[in-house]
């Protein structure tokens, strides 16, 4: 399952038991509430047609939006649901992923899986986290034979 540019870490789930006991009752059964990393926000009817563009161009960045009316909610707007992810195709470039071969942003930008969905197929596959080393920047490299001259001059005089 996708969660976009969220990652598995970013999303608490809020499980409320419900022990309701009775003749129509949910004895047993649970609900969860899924919250994004901001929390659902709450604006009136009349505000949210006043400034739906505001509000709609806001859900990416501020999270749901629930509208109530006369104190009562009477809807809820969120960003539509991201696509599954297809689990042999991230199966397959969690292997390439573990091999150094593709980047963690190309297998995101690709399948649309979260980091912690990356993980969980390196788990399964009992593959481990590649060990990649940063590019030295040309500065970095200038220094280190500046280093290594005077080392070598310094070895020179003794």
């Amino acid at each position: 399952m996708g969660y976009g540019p969220h990652s598995l870490v970013e999303i608490c789930a809020k499980l409320t038991i419900l022990t309701k006991i009775g003749a129509n009752d949910y004895n047993g059964r649970f609900s969860a509430e899924l919250y994004m990393q901001n929390p659902v926000r709450t604006i009136s009817s009349s505000d949210a047609k006043a400034t739906l563009g505001d509000v709609l161009s806001s859900l990416d960045s501020q999270g749901p939006v629930e509208i109530t009316r006369n104190g009562k909610t009477v809807g809820l707007l969120t960003l539509p649901p991201l696509p599954p992810v297809d689990a042999n195709r991230l199966a397959s470039l969690a292997i390439a992923y573990s091999k150094g071969l593709i980047s963690w942003p190309q297998i995101a930008e690709e399948t649309g899986a979260s980091y912690g969905e990356l993980l969980i197929a390196l788990g399964l596959k009992n593959l481990s986290i590649p060990i990649i080393a940063p590019k030295k920047r040309p500065e970095q490299l200038a220094f280190f034979h500046q280093i290594l001259d005077k080392a070598a001059a310094r070895q020179q005089k003794q």
